[in-house]
């Protein structure tokens, strides 16, 4: 049987928090309904993609701290750049396929996701160490630029060690 540690618990309350941030009902029902989601997920994590989410950071919490206050910042950075485009009718859609440099597959995948927060930007997909994304800036170079900032700021915050 799987022994459960304090960081297994710590995800799984998490886990439940963002659930009922989500759903913005605190019944018991709703929770329960979220603590059950909650250990099923981490289970079928843990058991048909063999990550363990309790083990994927370090024992320290400042890549996690890092990581989230990373996100925010470009949350709001690439919102504001999206409107300022949307404003001055600047939008082109350009497709750009980028070679990525991080050798982890959940590095990778963090990546593709990250990648949202160029401003207006989609992964559309990732096959091996590439990924395809679309973007309404016409400037492929910037889009390169951009999405290897965001590689070098994931290896910096070392996520995965």
């Amino acid at each position: 049987m799987k022994q459960y540690d304090l960081r297994y618990s710590i995800t799984l309350f998490v886990m439940l928090f963002i659930w009922l941030a989500i759903t913005s009902t605190f019944s018991l029902w709703n929770i329960l309904l979220g603590f059950v989601i909650s250990i099923i997920s981490l289970e079928a994590t843990d058991r048909l993609l063999g990550i363990s989410y309790s083990n994927l950071f370090s024992k320290s919490l400042i890549p996690i701290l890092k990581l989230n206050l990373f996100v925010f910042i470009e949350i709001y950075r690439s919102s504001y750049i999206l409107i300022k485009k949307i404003i001055t009718n600047d939008l082109h859609v350009t497709s750009v396929e980028y070679d990525m440099k991080l050798e982890k597959s959940f590095e990778r995948t963090l990546l593709a996701n990250t990648v949202t927060l160029i401003p207006g930007a989609i992964t559309v997909g990732q096959n091996n160490n590439t990924l395809l994304v679309i973007s309404p800036e016409k400037d492929t170079n910037l889009i390169h630029k951009d999405i290897s900032t965001i590689e070098n700021k994931l290896q910096a915050i070392e996520v995965e060690k």
